[in-house]
């Protein structure tokens, strides 16, 4: 850590402009204690390793944070030196006792206070929840940055995120807009960002990627988040979702598996499932299961049994989702950022099958259906096919 309390309750910030010297100094004269378990710790002025307080090896500290790495600890100093010549008002590794959190940056004057963790090792999904619905019940905005080297890239467009990432999503003010993650990495200087992010399935998403040196970064940071897909996502989407076809023989996830036995008892070849089902849209967030299954669950269990020009609304459709929901065993995450609500994505399918023609507008709050759900003859012409239901959905 690089603060730690002195007698009379000052504190000693390693994070600021300290000459040698003087620490050697005022490290004669002063005891230094742990913000959280009160105990003595070291002031280390090392010359191969960043200026930190350690606690001694016998300690006792409960304290549920993870020992930090040189890594972390440069990073957390340059985060605070750069927040600092914005003129923020910071403290440093804040101790909040009423949430038992200390975050290691914290800006009190905001409204709401932002808390910034900066994460650089593993932490389990159930803590990393924890902690941001701790800030969240406290009115505490939490920001999440990951350390740089936890990105994971596939390729082209494609990512894997572990539970960490995947609980660090931030979400823009305009929720329409798709989620991003920051990183940062002390050794460059600069911050990456995930932006525009569509989750694919559990962990796979896909997303743009743009690097900021921290000397052109300010906060709070205007992204990067266009309203349609970017170009370079389609292709590789439309790759996807032929894969998932080719080798859906071989799928063993129990929501695959259950839609497999469904399309199966309607006379269908699982591989040939409906052409509008494997599409991108806004709030796919919400699902870990991929959009081809829920999709074509919808599709096959509700709109298809309606007769071509009946007119319903839309709780006519989510209502009944909610228990193939369970049915089928679909997986829905819960967003503690998102002001939005799984209903949201949906509703954004609904609109997308109307501008492919499935659907018709019917006023006052209710869509009529104008065709059956199409089943491609071959897996070729399905992925032909698709890109003009991803084109034709993405258009404003």
């Amino acid at each position: 850590m690089l603060t730690a309390l002195m007698d009379k309750n000052h504190f000693c910030n390693l994070a600021e402009n300290w000459r040698r010297e003087d620490l050697v100094q005022l490290r004669s004269k002063e005891t230094f204690r742990c913000p959280v378990c009160q105990e003595e710790v070291i002031m280390k002025l090392g010359t191969k390793k960043i200026w930190h307080f350690a606690h001694k090896k016998d300690s006792s500290c409960r304290d549920e944070y993870e020992p930090e790495s040189m890594y972390h600890l440069f990073g957390k100093k340059q985060l605070y030196r750069w927040l600092e010549k914005q003129n923020y008002v910071i403290e440093l590794e804040k101790h909040l006792p009423i949430l038992n959190q200390r975050p290691d940056l914290y800006l009190p004057s905001q409204s709401p206070p932002v808390a910034f963790e900066f994460q650089c090792s593993s932490l389990s999904a159930e803590l990393i929840y924890k902690r941001t619905s701790s800030y969240l019940q406290g009115a505490i905005h939490p920001i999440w940055i990951l350390g740089e080297k936890r990105i994971s890239h596939l390729n082209g467009a494609t990512y894997r995120l572990d539970d960490l990432a995947l609980n660090a999503l931030q979400y823009p003010p305009d929720d329409s807009r798709r989620p991003y993650l920051l990183y940062y990495c002390p050794l460059t200087s600069a911050f990456t960002i995930l932006h525009s992010i569509i989750p694919y399935s559990s962990q796979t998403i896909f997303a743009a990627r743009k690097t900021i040196p921290l000397h052109k970064a300010h906060f709070p940071m205007v992204l990067p988040s266009p309203k349609s897909l970017p170009t370079d996502f389609i292709s590789f989407w439309i790759q996807k979702v032929f894969k998932n076809r080719l080798y859906l023989h071989v799928n063993r996830d129990e929501s695959v598996v259950l839609m497999k036995h469904r399309l199966i008892d309607s006379g269908a070849v699982p591989s040939l499932f409906p052409i509008e089902a494997g599409v991108p849209s806004n709030y796919m967030y919400w699902f870990e299961t991929p959009s081809f299954v829920w999709q074509t669950i919808l599709l096959i269990d509700i709109i298809k049994p309606l007769p071509v020009g009946a007119s319903f609304q839309f709780k006519d459709v989510y209502k009944p989702f909610l228990h193939l929901i369970k049915t089928y065993r679909i997986k829905v995450r819960h967003n503690l950022h998102s002001d939005s609500h799984l209903s949201y994505a949906i509703m954004d399918y609904l609109k997308c099958l109307r501008k492919a023609g499935l659907l018709g507008w019917g006023g006052k709050g209710r869509f009529v259906k104008k065709r059956d759900p199409e089943l491609p003859k071959t897996v070729l012409e399905a992925k032909d096919k698709l890109q003009g239901m991803i084109l034709t959905c993405n258009e404003g």
